[in-house]
């Protein structure tokens, strides 16, 4: 099913992500927390090997918010929303990209402050028993985010494969398909299943699609376990929109072989968004290699950085 709705704007804030600098300055269309925010406060914006963003779109007067993801431990989200001057209350609905502790950590925590029942959208994946072993022997887990814990907490699970529309030109990714012959899943995740552990295809890790007005799709990965390319295709598939606008968040190229990061790299260019901001995950090798391949669509990402696009 095409889902072919369109929003009038878009503005993404970042709330956490392994970087922050508050010395950067805005530039169109970036907008950044600022050294005077940073310096008349005696509380700091924090990074962490984690990613949460805030993402507002609007159409016409319908405004809706979505909180995507929620960093590597329970504290730093709500501080970092606080500092920005989030309300809280003013988000609508909250999206698990999937369920890697990087990006539910502060899940439960966030929804006890919203304080009302709020619906959180997740593949069904996202609840597995989940590992890291790596070729030393050395392991990482077990961890599990569970059901149960979201809805006591005052979440309503929306559990689904396939794309939800969220508002008027935004929309979940659903399960992404997996075509590329170069995008791998990571070798060192497992995941418990009847008892046993086994490779973690990651099937959970989705995207948020954007469509703006007049202008094409932003794609807002989470961690691209699929593959960034994948993603990006697949919301074209999905969308019936060719013209990729912007593409943001995690791409999961830290530490990738080179011939995978070349390949990604060829294939974002064919693509040719007009804003790429690499988070998380991307590693700082593949950021700077994007960074002078593609120097006019960059924008480097910070903790605080707000990102206004506008449709037209």
């Amino acid at each position: 099913m095409a889902y072919r709705s369109k929003a009038d704007n878009l503005e993404l804030t970042v709330v956490m992500d392994n970087y922050v600098d508050v010395i950067l300055k805005d530039e169109d269309p970036v907008k950044r927390w600022g050294v005077k925010s940073a310096l008349s406060s005696p509380r700091q914006l924090i990074a962490e090997h984690g990613l949460s963003l805030l993402v507002e779109v609007s159409k016409g007067e319908l405004k809706r918010k979505v909180l995507m993801d929620f960093g590597y431990t329970e504290e730093g989200v709500l501080r970092n929303l606080e500092l920005l001057g989030v309300n809280l209350k003013s988000i609508d609905m909250l999206f698990l990209s999937h369920g890697h502790r990087d990006h539910y950590a502060a899940l439960i925590n966030v929804l006890k402050s919203i304080g009302r029942p709020i619906p959180v959208y997740v593949h069904p994946d996202a609840f597995n028993e989940r590992l890291f072993t790596f070729p030393d022997g050395d392991t990482i887990g077990p961890w599990q985010l569970k059901p149960k814990d979201i809805e006591e907490a005052g979440g309503v699970v929306v559990a689904s494969k396939n794309p939800i529309p969220l508002a008027p030109g935004l929309f979940t990714s659903g399960e992404v398909k997996r075509v590329t012959d170069f995008e791998k899943p990571m070798e060192v995740s497992k995941r418990v299943k009847d008892g046993l552990y086994e490779d973690d295809p990651i099937l959970d890790d989705q995207a948020l699609i954007v469509n703006l007005e007049g202008k094409g799709l932003v794609v807002i990965a989470g961690c691209a376990h699929a593959g960034i390319i994948n993603t990006i295709r697949h919301a074209m598939e999905i969308t019936g929109e060719n013209k990729l606008y912007a593409v943001v968040g995690g791409f999961h190229l830290s530490g990738a072989e080179a011939s995978i990061l070349d390949k990604t790299l060829e294939e974002l260019r064919k693509l040719s968004p007009e804003l790429i901001m690499p988070m998380h995950c991307t590693g700082f090798q593949a950021t700077l290699k994007i960074a002078l391949a593609m120097p006019k669509a960059f924008k480097l990402s910070s903790v605080g950085t707000k990102l206004v696009l506008k449709g037209g």
